[in-house]
């Protein structure tokens, strides 16, 4: 059987994704994350020699620029290259997005061009989700490459009180739960809250127990560090954020019912405060307890090989 050239692009979870499947298949394997003029013209060289495009995160029909150029270039290619099979693949705000668009008839002519082609999420709730604007897909979470699992001593917390560990981005605090965090911060000085991914420039004040240390290339100490972690999100696929706590076997509260979390509702802080109430007096009664039950949760779903022949399943490979 001939080789297939397969190209992921878009988002940088477009690298991510064709560094789990390149391992597992003879097909040659491409990936173009779109970040400026330079790499569109390398995504057009992939094109010609291409036979299947994997478009990552950049939804159909968008009205900013950015969108109306890359949909016109995906269009252009596909008319040029019309045995081309082309692929998008949803990862999570880029839904949201396109079901506001639609509600807002600010959706360009492009996704009535471009919905035609198949469709893959990263997660039910997605494919549920993309029903509304009528758009049929196949659920396949991403998997994450993991470190080692946490081992003898790193088992166990020798800190003296809980921690909360959570990622929020400066320039999209209100997305990622910045007054959540901020309002529990407030509320509950014993415990401490630390913040990766941003400076808190956002911040109203200070507070002695809300550290902030920016972007952070390798987590595991924080995570060592921490008792449980918050993924406190508008919406979501599956976090990184959330799969990496559970890896490291701490107690995690996100904004989506999976298996192995504390559900919370996003925005209601009260009740985030209450959970982080009732989880500190767990604490000071029975100690930390690492949380197997996650680690086998992740462990189940972070399996490349098994990604990698689903997704090579659903591209015909």
């Amino acid at each position: 059987m001939k080789k297939k050239k397969i190209i992921f692009f878009g988002q940088a979870w477009a690298e991510k994704i064709s560094k789990s499947v390149s391992p597992y298949t003879d097909n040659q394997i491409e990936n173009c994350v779109i970040i400026g003029p330079i790499s569109l013209l390398r995504l057009i060289k992939f094109a010609i020699v291409g036979d299947i495009l994997v478009r990552v995160g950049f939804r159909p029909g968008s009205p900013s620029f950015r969108g109306r150029l890359i949909d016109l270039l995906t269009s252009c290619i596909m008319f040029t290259k019309p045995r081309l099979k082309l692929f998008f693949y949803w990862i999570g705000t880029d839904v949201t997005d396109a079901i506001n668009d639609a509600r807002e008839e600010k959706n360009t002519i492009f996704f009535k061009l471009l919905i035609k082609h198949r469709h893959i999420s990263g997660g039910t709730n997605l494919t549920d989700e993309l029903k509304i604007i009528g758009i049929n897909s196949t659920t396949l979470p991403i998997p994450l490459k993991f470190p080692p699992e946490l081992s003898g001593i790193e088992r166990s917390w020798g800190g003296k009180r809980m921690t909360v560990l959570t990622y929020i981005p400066d320039f999209r605090h209100e997305f990622y739960g910045g007054e959540m965090i901020f309002g529990a911060a407030k509320a509950l000085p014993e415990i401490e809250f630390i913040v990766m991914g941003g400076e808190g420039s956002w911040l109203k004040e200070s507070i002695e127990n809300l550290q902030f240390v920016g972007w952070v290339e390798n987590p595991r100490e924080y995570y060592i560090k921490s008792t449980h972690v918050a993924r406190l999100v508008q919406h979501d696929s599956l976090g990184a954020t959330v799969l990496e706590g559970l890896w490291f076997g701490r107690q995690v509260i996100y904004t989506r019912a999976v298996e192995g979390v504390i559900e919370v509702k996003f925005g209601d802080t009260n009740n985030f405060i209450k959970i982080l109430d009732e989880e500190r007096s767990k604490l000071d009664t029975s100690g930390f307890k690492f949380n197997d039950e996650g680690v086998n949760v992740v462990r189940q779903r972070g399996n490349e090989r098994f990604f990698a022949k689903n997704i090579l399943s659903e591209l015909n490979i």
